[in-house]
């Protein structure tokens, strides 16, 4: 159904206009006590995210929606390029510079999916180090004294 297609254009002005909301909520309280005071920081990660987001959908659009999204973002990215926070504005300079035509080649690449955590995996190996670690003990206890076990820190000696 067509009707029901969002276009791109509709998508980057919904990114944009989350960015601007989430500007003017810092410390705001809504009148009905929906909205909580957001933090510089929830506002930063979410103006990250969002600068991110555009960036991956305009670098990933097949065909004749490429250019015309590339455009798009790359209008809203300008309002961050001067931003007065620092890596906001370099956030904004990089993602602009990955969506110019001679960065064809690597876009794709740069703006690639994440892999998947492996949680499970990682978790495994970290028991396993953590039960080495008590088993061996600390150096000049006898124990072969390469691997000492575990401080409080978590660094290993």
């Amino acid at each position: 159904d067509s009707s029901a297609r969002v276009s791109i254009q509709q998508i980057i002005t919904l990114i944009s206009n989350i960015l601007d909301d989430c500007e003017k909520r810092v410390g705001v309280y809504d009148t009905r006590g929906q909205w909580s005071a957001l933090e510089e920081e929830d506002v930063v990660a979410s103006r990250h995210a969002g600068l991110l987001a555009a960036a991956k959908l305009a670098a990933r659009m097949p065909g004749d929606s490429s250019q015309e999204s590339i455009v798009l973002v790359r209008e809203l990215l300008s309002k961050y390029r001067s931003h007065p926070d620092i890596e906001t504005q370099q956030r904004a300079c990089e993602y602009s510079m990955f969506l110019t035509s001679n960065m064809v080649g690597i876009r794709a690449e740069v703006f690639k999916p994440m892999p998947k955590f492996d949680y499970e995996n990682r978790r495994n190996k970290f028991l396993l180090e953590m039960q080495i670690d008590q088993q061996v003990g600390p150096a000049g206890s006898g124990g072969g004294g390469h691997v000492m076990k575990r401080e409080t820190t978590g660094q290993r000696g």
